[in-house]
């Protein structure tokens, strides 16, 4: 195992089994377009803030607007220059979609 992957954070004290947070992947999006469900809290707005980081222009969807212009604001502050929009949608009412 390489010397970059071995902080004896997760396995037994020189077992060498670690996690892979040193080796994270550095992936350009730029040119790329996500759209992130639940994105205004928890997992979908770290993947959106990821995303966001990473160069793509990222929309933000969630059943509430108020709280998906604040997660945008948050993404905006954290990464200059991100191209963040918001789109509020509740996937379990049809009668919504035509709005």
């Amino acid at each position: 195992m390489s010397p970059e992957l071995t902080d004896g954070v997760f396995g037994p004290e020189g077992s060498g089994v670690t996690g892979v947070a040193s080796a994270a992947m550095q992936i350009s999006l730029e040119g790329k377009v996500a759209l992130v469900t639940g994105a205004s809290r928890g997992i979908g707005k770290a993947i959106a803030t990821t995303m966001a980081a990473s160069g793509a222009k990222v929309m933000l969807t969630s059943r509430k607007l108020d709280a998906l212009q604040s997660a945008a604001d948050e993404i905006a502050a954290e990464t200059p220059g991100a191209d963040v929009e918001v789109f509020a949608a509740n996937a379990g009412d049809v009668a919504s979609a035509g709005e």
